[in-house]
């Protein structure tokens, strides 16, 4: 593989064209590192208590986190949403207001028969829904809205039809511009029914081809913020690639290809056990390999069971999902990254809280000041913009002022800006 690749979930190896199955120390190479060690999916930060989350609750759990600039928290609320939406259910032939991937906006509407067997959301809400055997295109598309009280991250075993609710493996994937992907079709042994493929950056034109026929080929643009379901012929019949060059033309349109993310979400399965049973019927398909999914953020590698939540859910037609989940609302929170350590908010900011007046009758009121750090601020250009980060009580504020510049200042310690704020308009003053 010649370009950059992470998996979540679970690895994908090239080399056997399988899924890694053993995440554990058992799978271990002479290195140490487990061949099967990835990070987790992104999880819902919500209350694993609750498992009534609906789909509004997901919308606007995406919008949320869209504003805060979480972008793990937005990719799992998108994940979750792709493995609610029912694509058979998208009207045909007809433009109504779009599913916007772009903007995070998502409904379900009443169940239609069929369905095709390649379907594109587009970034402006319409769906190019490409029936590849017939050499049909048509538009589709449909409506939505939005909110945020997160609740619980929810899975169904029993996959409605249309439906892909046991997503439970991520690839992401980084093209330079120019690169392509050999032929091939998905595993089918390691990765179930639906793949679905969100591309972000560039967009790119993906070929379809009939498997063990040159000439039977089908060519779909994928534009930017698009996403691709292949299912049924166009998932096991169809060779997929892109071919590598450094331009595509769509519609006649000579359009030069950019760095391109394709993030791929797929249903990882256990492996499959003998072909028949002791009485000769087949055996049935394998079962969805547990999700394993966390909201710690940057990701960790190497969580196992033993260091996760972990939610059986109901048997249903005797199959069992297992979500193994580390969550930030637990009362574990040593390995999370986004949460202050008690012993850091209870020893240095409620110290800073308890002394800013002092601190600034000492150090700001008095001019207190690092020479390098002053030496730095004369040299920047008039008019530059300065963000001083851990402010304090803005003891920097007025050099800065001096060298001609302006300054946004941002601190953990609300006691400590409020000084800063009042020392501001006494200078003013």
């Amino acid at each position: 593989v010649n370009r950059r690749v992470q998996h979540y979930g679970y690895v994908f190896d090239y080399k056997t064209a399988n899924v890694l199955r053993d995440r554990s120390s058992s799978g271990k190479e002479e290195n140490g590192k487990s061949r099967g060690d990835c990070p987790p999916l992104p999880a819902m930060n919500v209350n694993v208590n609750d498992s009534h989350l609906t789909n509004e609750d997901v919308e606007e759990y995406i919008e949320k986190y869209t504003k805060d600039g979480r972008g793990w928290d937005v990719l799992a609320g998108l994940m979750e949403r792709t493995r609610r939406i029912d694509f058979t259910s998208l009207p045909k032939n007809e433009q109504n207001e779009a599913l916007d991937w772009s903007t995070c906006n998502f409904t379900t509407n009443d169940e239609r028969g069929g369905g095709t067997p390649t379907t594109i959301i587009e970034k402006d809400g319409s769906s190019n829904d490409a029936t590849i055997q017939n050499d049909m295109t048509t538009k589709v598309s449909t409506n939505s809205k939005q909110e945020l009280t997160p609740k619980t991250t929810t899975t169904t075993t029993k996959s409605k039809k249309g439906t892909y609710p046991n997503i439970n493996q991520c690839t992401l994937n980084e093209y330079a511009p120019g690169q392509g992907i050999g032929s091939h079709i998905d595993t089918i042994s390691a990765f179930d029914d639906g793949l679905l493929s969100l591309s972000l950056g560039s967009g790119v034109v993906m070929e379809f081809r009939f498997q063990g026929s040159v000439e039977t080929k089908k060519l779909v643009h994928l534009p930017p913020k698009s996403l691709l379901l292949m299912s049924k012929e166009a998932r096991y019949e169809w060779e997929h690639y892109i071919v590598t060059r450094s331009t595509d033309t769509v519609e006649g349109v000579v359009k030069r290809r950019e760095k391109r993310i394709s993030l791929t979400f797929r249903t990882a399965l256990q492996e499959e056990e003998n072909k028949e049973t002791k009485m000769g019927a087949l055996s049935p398909p394998p079962s969805p390999m547990a999700r394993v999914e966390s909201c710690i953020f940057p990701p960790k590698w190497g969580i196992q069971k033993e260091d996760a939540l972990q939610s059986i859910l109901p048997k249903n037609n005797a199959t069992d999902t297992t979500i193994i989940t580390t969550t930030t609302n637990n009362n574990n929170n040593k390995n999370d990254h986004m949460t202050t350590p008690s012993t850091e908010r209870d020893h240095v900011h409620a110290v800073y809280d308890a002394i800013a007046t002092q601190w600034h009758h000492t150090r700001g009121k008095r001019g207190v000041l690092w020479p390098g750090a002053t030496q730095f601020l004369k040299s920047l250009p008039k008019g530059s913009m300065v963000a001083d980060v851990g402010c304090g009580d803005g003891k920097y504020f007025p050099a800065i002022w001096e060298a001609g510049s302006y300054v946004i200042g941002m601190d953990m310690s609300i006691p400590l800006l409020k000084t800063a704020v009042g020392s501001c308009h006494a200078n003013a003053g």
